[in-house]
């Protein structure tokens, strides 16, 4: 992978990073329900902090579902649908009443963490165990009878603990990464360039040592200053080279 890549891909994760929301230990995770029935869909209602989840904390809630403008048919299905933390996780659609609906029904919502933040969450539908039908005979009644409404839901909220990874740490090392590979990159670029400079200076020295030293008319030998009489005279060095004086 490439430095441009490397830098890239830090990007991306640092925004995905930094859309994540990073929750305390104990603290409310915002939650909102939405309900099917007759075939129509209601809109997102946000719920009460006394029904949502606490990071971190095993939790049974029990959630108020409104009556329908209409009563529920036989064949009526109602269906439930959860959203945490702002939209981000958002469960299937889960048949809590109706024709192939449990006679109590119990929604496991298993919210997957690491460290502050959530990865994921799974919700699925079971049939309340016996202890809670003797813990909770008031709500499993008012479920039981088809005219007493609100009916509120049992749902119990879990989490797993998934390998913790310090995001900001990791993000740090992809970063500096691609830091490094870009350095790595700009230096061979600037390696390459030099190279070519020198090449070029040295075709350009060679070219004017070739001009300098050739082509030009022989220099004239050097001239003797020979001392004799009442005058002076200048003669040819190669005149003296056999030691007499040239004729």
């Amino acid at each position: 992978m490439g430095a441009i890549q490397i830098v890239a891909l830090s990007l991306v994760l640092s925004c995905l990073a930094s859309g994540a929301a990073a929750f305390r230990e104990g603290e409310f995770i915002p939650t909102a329900r939405k309900a099917q029935f007759h075939e129509v869909r209601t809109q997102w209602h946000d719920l009460m902090g006394s029904h949502c989840p606490r990071f971190g904390q095993e939790r049974l809630v029990a959630l108020p579902l409104p009556k329908p403008h209409e009563s529920l048919a036989v064949k009526d299905a109602y269906k439930l649908q959860l959203s945490f933390d702002g939209d981000r996780h958002v469960t299937p659609w889960l048949k809590v009443l109706g024709p192939g609906a449990l006679p109590v029904p119990v929604v496991h919502v298993t919210l997957r963490r690491a460290g502050e933040e959530i990865l994921g969450v799974v919700a699925t539908v079971h049939t309340a165990p016996v202890e809670y039908e003797h813990q909770h005979k008031a709500l499993v009644d008012e479920w039981l009878n088809a005219s007493a409404w609100p009916k509120h839901l049992l749902i119990k909220y879990h989490f797993i603990s998934e390998r913790e990874v310090d995001l900001d740490q990791g993000l740090y090392v992809l970063m500096a990464i691609g830091l490094g590979s870009l350095m790595l990159l700009i230096l061979n670029a600037a390696a390459g360039s030099e190279a070519k400079l020198a090449r070029f200076l040295s075709d350009i020295t060679s070219e004017g040592g070739a001009v300098l030293g050739g082509g030009g008319p022989a220099a004239a030998p050097p001239e003797l200053v020979v001392a004799g009489g009442d005058r002076s005279e200048v003669a040819p060095a190669a005149a003296w080279k056999g030691g007499g004086k040239a004729e």
